[in-house]
């Protein structure tokens, strides 16, 4: 008889499993929703549990659907990677619900050919949270610009063209501000103590144009300024 030693074969395919059991458990456990597709007929193969949660509905809704009905919501022969030929990296989509919402996701697609088959890997992040958070700050700035332009008070920004070291001595940081400050923004009222008949005139301008160095009140006013860390409320002069 012929006896063959199989077992660096055995210790392969052991590897082999355990290859298999790891990146299984890093797609199962990730926050990153993860689907396969077949390239040819575009039906969903397999998804993770991050993916089955953002579309809402069970595993055996998702695999074997069409992916057009959850992933990247375009007509039959419009795939964005296998018809249109389209390279999706970290592209901003979105995915459908089983209940009709839409999630904005950031999408990366990659096509992969596996045991004979063209198949791609979708992964996605949900973006709703930062969606929200973009708004809110949008609708934030608005509100900002609206109470700047309103305001009968004159009110401005200035901002530096230059790093100002904090460590330099109160005197030659208020140098720097009047040698390198200017009028980032402004609103209307601003530039009409300034002369100017709209903020856009003024906003640019060096610092100078609306503060004097020389004036006692306003050199106090800069000192008291630097030294509360470049911020001051409720400070009172005499001109």
């Amino acid at each position: 008889g012929i006896v063959t030693d199989i077992t660096e074969r055995k210790n392969e395919q052991i590897a082999l499993e355990e290859t298999k059991e790891w990146y299984r458990t890093i797609v199962e456990s990730t926050d990153t929703g993860i689907v396969i597709i077949d390239a040819e007929t575009h039906i969903i193969t397999e998804a993770n549990p991050r993916a089955l949660a953002m579309i809402g509905a069970p595993p055996e809704k998702v695999i074997g659907a069409v992916c057009h009905s959850f992933i990247c919501p375009m007509e039959n022969g419009r795939c964005p990677v296998t018809d249109l030929g389209e390279q999706v990296d970290k592209s901003e989509r979105v995915i459908i619900t089983a209940d009709g919402r839409s999630i904005p996701v950031l999408a990366t697609i990659v096509p992969v050919p596996i045991a004979g088959r063209n198949l791609l890997i979708e992964s996605f992040i949900d973006l709703s949270e930062q969606k929200k958070t973009e708004e809110a700050l949008r609708l934030d700035k608005e509100h900002y610009r609206e109470f700047i332009a309103g305001c009968s008070e004159g009110i401005f920004r200035y901002a530096p063209d230059c790093t100002i070291p904090v460590s330099l001595p109160v005197d030659e940081q208020i140098a720097l501000i009047i040698q390198h400050g200017y009028i980032a923004e402004c609103n209307d009222a601003m530039a009409k103590m300034c002369g100017y008949d709209r903020a856009e005139e003024l906003v640019g301008e060096k610092i100078e144009t609306v503060t004097d160095i020389k004036i006692p009140s306003i050199l106090d006013f800069m000192r008291t300024f630097v030294r509360n860390g470049y911020k001051i409320a409720d400070f009172e002069s005499e001109e």
